[in-house]
Order: C-alpha cells, then structure tokens, then sequence
C-alpha cells in the first residue's frame, strides 16, 4: 500500500478562544441538575432508611440483638409453648462472604 503524502491544511482556522474561569449559563445549570439529582437521591435513601428503622423496631423489641447475632430461624410452636426465635447472623456471613 503506497504511502499517501502529507499536504499543509488550507482550510479556514478558527480564532482561539479565550479561556475564562466564570461559568456559563450552561455549566451553572448543569451544575444545578446534578447537584439537585444528588440532593434528592439522599433524601430518598434517607427516607427509606427512616422507614425501614421505623418498620424495623417491632422486631428488636420482640426478639432483641439476637435477631442480628443468632442463627436460629425457629418459627415455633404456640400450642406447645415453644417462643419463636429468628436471627440472620447466618445469611449476614453469607451476604459477607
């Protein structure tokens, strides 16, 4: 394949711009999108970590710290007197591992 020969651009070149620190209409509104979507996803991640707490509560007033370090899952038996135990220390190792 024979090499093709460099030739000298004769086009119109543009003018350099001038390079500024202040920020245009459009990076100020780019920057208001993003920091406005981040803004809402932690209130959203807020919510729902209040909601899940709230939810929660019931359990680790029932079953205590046990519910997060045990690893009986023990539905038990009302008739006979048998408590129900649950705890997730099993599936927290295995989500871990």
């Amino acid at each position: 394949m024979p090499a093709t020969p460099v030739t000298e651009y004769t086009g119109v070149i543009p003018e350099k711009r001038e390079i500024t620190t202040v920020p245009r209409f459009s990076d100020k509104v780019f920057r208001f999108v993003v920091t406005s979507g981040g803004f809402t996803a932690l209130i959203i991640l807020s919510l729902i970590a209040i909601f899940l707490l709230l939810e929660g509560l019931p359990v680790f007033r029932d079953q205590g710290i046990k519910f997060v370090t045990g690893f009986d899952w023990n539905a038990g038996d009302p008739e006979n007197g048998v408590a129900a135990t649950f705890g997730i220390g099993a599936m927290l190792i295995g989500t871990l591992v």
